[in-house]
C-alpha cells in the first residue's frame, strides 16, 4: 500500500508550481518590437514550453510511482513527505527548478497555463491510486484545488473522485440518495466527511479489486449515512484504511468483501499495518457506532498493527471468519453490540487486548477464541446457541471473564492448560482441555 504520509507532501510541491505560474510577468510592449527582439521573444516562449514540459514529464514520472494495490492490503515502506530521496524529492526538486525557471524567465502566464492544461491532459495513470494523485495534482496544479475546506452536494450522476480530488482535508461531501457505481476503488487521499442521506438510500459499490474505499491519509475520515459495498468476483475488502489513518463510522452499512483461497481480501473494514506490531497504540484509531458489517467473507473488522477500536451499538452478521479480529497489539472495545452467526464473534490473538462489554453473540461456532498472550477483557457478555462453545482460549492468555451468561451451548468456557484468565461471577460451565 502507498504510505500515507506521502500525500502530505504532494500539496506542498505542487504550491511551488502555483506560485511559479502567479507570479510569472507577463510584459506588455509599447512600440513595435524589433526583429531581434521577435527572435529573443521567441527564444524565450520556446524555453517557457520547456521548462512546462520538464513540469508535465516529472509529473508523469511521479504519478508512475503509485502502482498498483496489493491485494492483501499491506502497507510496504515509502519515503515520508520529509524526505529528500525517492518520487516525493525527486518531484518537489522538479518543480522547485521549473519555479526558478520559470521566474527567470519571465514567461507569459496565460500561455504557459494554457500548456500546462493541455500538457496534464496527456498524463496517464496506472491503477486507481495513481488516478486519485494525478486528478488531485491537477486540480492543485490549476487553480482548482481551495486552501480552505468546502462544502459541496454531488448526485449519482457527478463526478464522486473528481469532487474528492477538489477537496481539501476538513472538506465535507454530501451525498445524495441513489447508487454511486464506480468501476474501481474510491481513493481518499484527504481528511474528508461523506455525509449520506442514509444506509438504505444511498450507496457506494465497485467491483474492483482490493477495495470498494482506500483511504490514504493521516487526517480524519468521517463515513456517515451510506452504505458501502463490493461488488465483484475479485478479492477485495469494502473499506481499506492505512497504518496512519483515523476513520470515523455512523450508521454506516458494509457488506460484500471478498475473500480469496490465499486469504486475501474479505474484510469489511481493514485496518492495516506496516509491519507485526508489539506496542500497544494510546488514540483510537477506528470508530464505529451504529455500523452493519454483514456478509463479508472473511471478516466484519480486522485490526492489524497497533490500530485501536472503539464499537458501540454495532451489528456484525454473517461473516465468514470473524466479526472482528484483533491481531498483533491491536486493542480497544466493543460496547452494546451484537454479533450474529459469525464462525467465530470476536478473535484475538498475538498480544492484542481487547474489552468487551454487554454485547450478545448468537449463533456460529465460538462466542469469543482467544490465543497467543493476548489479554481479553469480558463483561456482562450473553452468548447463546454456539456450535462448538461459548468462549475458547489457548496458549498463555490472560486477562478477566466476568458476568458472562451462557444459553443452550454444550461448553461454557474452555481453558487450555495454560490459559490463565481472572475468571468472576460466570453463568456458564468451566472446562480445562488437555491440549
Amino acid at each position: 500500500m502507498t504510505h500515507p504520509r506521502r500525500r502530505a507532501g504532494l500539496a506542498a510541491a505542487l504550491a511551488l508550481v502555483v506560485a511559479a505560474l502567479a507570479g510569472c510577468s507577463e510584459s506588455t510592449p509599447t512600440a513595435a518590437p524589433s526583429a531581434s527582439a521577435t527572435d529573443s521573444a521567441s527564444s524565450r516562449a520556446k524555453a517557457c514550453a520547456a521548462v512546462v514540459d520538464e513540469i508535465v514529464t516529472a509529473t508523469q514520472q511521479y504519478v508512475d510511482t503509485y502502482g498498483p494495490l496489493p491485494v492483501g492490503g499491506s502497507a510496504s515502506p515509502t519515503p515520508s513527505a520529509a524526505s529528500t530521496a525517492g518520487p516525493d524529492g525527486d518531484f518537489k526538486q522538479a518543480l522547485a527548478d521549473a519555479q526558478r525557471n520559470l521566474t527567470d524567465l519571465g514567461c507569459d502566464v496565460a500561455a504557459a497555463q494554457t500548456d500546462l492544461a493541455a500538457g496534464l491532459g496527456r498524463v496517464t495513470a496506472r491503477g486507481p491510486v495513481a488516478t486519485a494523485v494525478l486528478l488531485q495534482t491537477k486540480a492543485a496544479i490549476t487553480g482548482r484545488l481551495p486552501k480552505d475546506p468546502v462544502k459541496r452536494t454531488v448526485s449519482p450522476a457527478d463526478d464522486l473522485a473528481g469532487a474528492l480530488s477538489e477537496a481539501p482535508s476538513g472538506s465535507t461531501i454530501t451525498l445524495r440518495a441513489g447508487t454511486y457505481t464506480l468501476k474501481d476503488a474510491l481513493v481518499l487521499l484527504t481528511g474528508v466527511t461523506l455525509k449520506g442521506a442514509g444506509r438504505d438510500t444511498t450507496l457506494i459499490r465497485s467491483p474492483g479489486a482490493d477495495a470498494t474505499v482506500l483511504v490514504l491519509t493521516g487526517d480524519r475520515v468521517t463515513l456517515t449515512g451510506l452504505a458501502v459495498a463490493h461488488t465483484g468476483s475479485r478479492p477485495a475488502s469494502v473499506l481499506l484504511g492505512g497504518p496512519d489513518v483515523s476513520l470515523a463510522l455512523t450508521g454506516v452499512r458494509l457488506s460484500g468483501a471478498r475473500a480469496d483461497a490465499q486469504g486475501q481480501g474479505g474484510a469489511g473494514v481493514l485496518m492495516s499495518a506496516r509491519g507485526t506490531a508489539t506496542t500497544t497504540a494510546t488514540a483510537t484509531t477506528l470508530e464505529m457506532t451504529g455500523v452493519d458489517v454483514t456478509g463479508n467473507g472473511a471478516a466484519g473488522v480486522v485490526l492489524a498493527g497497533n490500530h485501536r477500536v472503539s464499537i458501540l451499538t454495532s451489528q456484525f452478521r454473517a461473516n465468514g471468519q470473524c466479526g472482528v479480529c484483533f491481531l498483533d497489539a491491536s486493542s480497544g472495545s466493543v460496547q452494546g453490540s451484537t454479533f450474529t452467526a459469525n464462525a467465530v464473534g470476536v478473535v484475538a490473538t498475538g498480544s492484542a487486548r481487547p474489552t468487551l462489554i454487554a454485547n450478545t453473540f448468537t449463533g456460529g461456532q465460538v462466542g469469543v477464541q482467544a490465543s497467543g498472550s493476548s489479554v481479553p477483557v469480558l463483561s456482562r457478555n450473553t452468548m447463546s446457541r454456539m456450535a462448538r462453545a461459548a468462549i475458547i482460549l489457548t496458549g498463555p492468555v490472560t486477562g478477566r471473564i466476568d458476568g458472562t451468561v451462557c444459553r443452550a451451548v454444550k461448553f461454557g468456557i474452555v481453558l487450555s492448560p495454560t490459559s490463565l484468565p481472572d475468571l468472576g461471577t460466570n453463568s456458564c460451565t468451566v472446562a480445562r482441555s488437555k491440549t
